[in-house]
Parts: structure tokens; C-alpha cells; sequence
């Protein structure tokens, strides 16, 4: 089994972390 990581673009780290912060967001607003 190889395991090669390649490292996430800074794009879609950010994208990942925006949809974090708004589910998070919303689950605070309730």
C-alpha cells in the first residue's frame, strides 16, 4: 500500500475552512 501525500493547494484549503466557519456559524446561530 503506498501512501504518498501531496499537499492540499491553498484553495481549497481555504474553501475548506470557509465552509467549516459558515456550518459553524450556523450551528451557533440556532
Amino acid at each position: 500500500m503506498r501512501r504518498r501525500r501531496r499537499p492540499l493547494p491553498p484553495l481549497l484549503r481555504a474553501r475548506a475552512s470557509s465552509m467549516v466557519r459558515a456550518s459553524h456559524a450556523r450551528l451557533t446561530r440556532l
